[in-house]
């Protein structure tokens, strides 16, 4: 197979994709409101200083199905 001499290896965000595929995981947008997330810091899932990050309440509602599928 022929390679270009200025092949770039791909962004992280392939690697990243790879790597979960390969875990049998996969990425799904949520919708969610101030309730979810009053939820989410009530129980602890969320610090309070995070409400505002979408990647962190991403993670948090992640965390919590993740933990929920094992009970």
């Amino acid at each position: 197979m022929l390679k270009r001499p200025d092949a770039r290896p791909p962004p992280a965000r392939h690697k990243r994709f790879r790597q979960r595929r390969k875990r049998g995981g996969a990425i799904a947008l949520v919708e969610f409101d101030c309730a979810v997330v009053d939820f989410l810091i009530k129980n602890l899932w969320l610090a309070e200083t995070e409400c505002a990050d979408r990647d962190a309440v991403g993670k948090a509602i992640g965390e919590l199905i993740k933990d929920a599928a094992r009970r």
